[in-house]
């Protein structure tokens, strides 16, 4: 159910904290270790495979990583202690939960 790409790799880490992606005990500071402090860079993938708009809008894979990687350097950039890319990620993976 997880796709990696040629160019991003999911760690078997990684894999076994999306498996719980569904769920409202999601451990969204698991998945930040795991994926080495790039969340949303993972878990944004994740999403919108899940959801079918990489095949359905046709995204070139290295283009969608460097948009994902992009907006996770914006969470990082000025070093906010509560709105980062770790809430981003939370935040998607509530929402998430909530349409499924």
């Amino acid at each position: 159910r997880i796709a990696a790409s040629g160019f991003m790799q999911f760690s078997p880490e990684i894999v076994e904290v999306l498996k719980s992606l569904d769920e409202w005990s999601f451990d969204v500071f698991a998945l930040g270790k795991a994926a080495q402090n790039q969340p949303v860079r993972y878990l944004g993938y994740d999403l919108l495979n899940r959801y079918g708009c990489l095949s359905k809008f046709k995204i070139n894979l290295q283009t969608i990583e460097n948009f994902l990687n992009r907006v996770e350097q914006g969470y990082l950039r000025y070093g906010n202690p509560y709105h980062n890319n770790l809430h981003a990620a939370d935040v998607a993976q509530t929402v998430h939960y909530m349409l499924c």
